[in-house]
């Protein structure tokens, strides 16, 4: 997924923030200092949990089905830019029609 927006313009060092772990990331993503994150739905789900926080706190915008694998999910943080919500949908929606 990386690799993909990359591919569609995003760039590591204006559009994207890769951690060393998926903690810090919920983290900078929760402070309002991400505007979106790549999790499961589970571990999503669970890290609002331990932080008392609603599942209406993030907006799911994307799914990446893997075989045999647990889905992957992209978050968006609610305060968003609605035209980067828009943006990344239409990038990913392009996606999961190939």
């Amino acid at each position: 997924t990386h690799q993909h927006l990359r591919q569609q313009g995003f760039s590591d060092e204006r559009h994207l923030d890769v951690a060393a772990s998926i903690e810090v990331s919920m983290t900078k993503f929760l402070a309002g200092r991400l505007d979106l994150i790549l999790n499961t739905e589970a571990a999503m789900t669970l890290a609002l949990r331990q932080r008392e926080l609603s599942a209406n706190t993030v907006i799911k915008v994307w799914e990446l089905q893997q075989s045999q694998r647990t889905p992957l999910c992209l978050a968006v943080n609610k305060h968003s830019d609605p035209q980067l919500v828009q943006a990344l949908k239409q990038v990913f929606d392009e996606k999961n029609k190939r």
